[in-house]
């Protein structure tokens, strides 16, 4: 084979590998664009059922979830920021952020300004399968109730940071 048969194929290869990752970008974001909403949804609903059965469980409505819209939001999203607050302001809030574009679910416990406050970090993976699920920055994949768990714990310790 000589030098222009090699260049040639090359090129060849390379147009092809770039086509195949153009294709794979193309189809994680219209997966990320389907399942990241639903599964937001998802850890609204989770969230909101947890909360409730705290304040029964305190006999008394302690915290509050709502929803917002960021000022970057989607137009086309209903909603992209979930607020898990305490009634009388003592300390919070959480907020959880969700990004269909990027695929990124943020969220930060307290205000900036105070001394005590926590944040973390999940991205929406895409699996050659076509599956989708929510990964720590470890890598770690994580359920709607795991990452619920870790968002409402931060929550609890700052209240009880901001108590002792």
């Amino acid at each position: 084979m000589d030098w222009a048969e090699k260049a040639a194929q090359k090129a060849l290869e390379r147009e092809r590998s770039q086509k195949q990752n153009t294709e794979k970008e193309n189809r994680d974001y219209r997966i990320r664009a389907e399942v990241g909403p639903k599964l937001f949804a998802g850890l609204l609903e989770w969230m909101s059922v947890q909360v409730t059965k705290y304040n029964q469980l305190r006999g008394r409505n302690e915290l509050i979830v709502d929803t917002e819209n960021s000022k970057d939001a989607d137009p086309d999203v209903l909603f992209d920021t979930i607020v898990v607050k305490r009634r009388d302001g003592s300390s919070g809030p959480l907020r959880i952020i969700f990004s269909a574009v990027t695929g990124t679910l943020e969220y930060q416990c307290g205000k900036k300004n105070q001394v005590f406050s926590s944040s973390g970090r999940f991205t929406l993976k895409v699996e050659p399968d076509g599956s989708a699920s929510f990964r720590s920055s470890s890598g770690e994949a994580k359920n709607i109730a795991e990452i619920g768990e870790e968002m409402l714990a931060t929550l609890d310790k700052l209240s009880d940071m901001l108590s002792a």
